[in-house]
């Protein structure tokens, strides 16, 4: 409780539409990557592994790179 009180003091109309940009970019973005790892073909338990890793690597790659630009056309 003590976090979300001082965070959200904040918060204004503003701040809340960045977030919710970067959220949403951000999710889409990982989910693409997911979907597509997914859509690979795997025939053994190595592959699986492999997909899951990439994807896992993709995905935080992803949400970094758009953390840094909106946090660079943000400020």
């Amino acid at each position: 409780m003590f976090w979300w009180g001082h965070y959200a003091r904040h918060l204004n109309a503003i701040n809340v539409g960045w977030v919710s940009a970067k959220t949403l970019v951000s999710s889409i973005g990982a989910g693409l990557i997911a979907h597509d790892s997914a859509m690979l073909p795997k025939h053994s338990s190595e592959d699986l592994g492999h997909g899951i890793h990439r994807t896992v690597l993709l995905a935080m790659l992803w949400v970094l790179a758009v953390h840094a630009a909106f946090a660079f056309f943000e400020f």
